[in-house]
């Protein structure tokens, strides 16, 4: 079984997707704007979108956002029931 860990970068105030999304950019070598523009042709959110998710005022991304760079990215997003809840 992988278990991916997933760095924080200290956002205060942040929803913790905006870490997990910058260490997917990292991982593929896509944190900057070149890289944002690639994502964006993907189609994905816009380079200025993640600009204001890793440096700017968002706090809360939308969900679509999210799903939709996930998916540009090659990742899903799942949720995956461990045991009775």
């Amino acid at each position: 079984m992988s278990i991916t860990i997933y760095k924080s970068y200290m956002f205060k105030n942040k929803d913790p997707v905006i870490d997990e999304m910058k260490t997917l950019f990292k991982d593929e070598g896509l944190l900057n704007s070149d890289g944002f523009e690639e994502i964006h042709a993907r189609g994905a959110a816009t380079a200025a979108t993640y600009k204001k998710w890793f440096n700017g005022d968002t706090r809360r991304p939308q969900n679509a956002s999210v799903m939709a760079t996930a998916h540009a990215l090659g990742y899903d997003r799942k949720w995956v029931k461990k045991g009775k809840g």
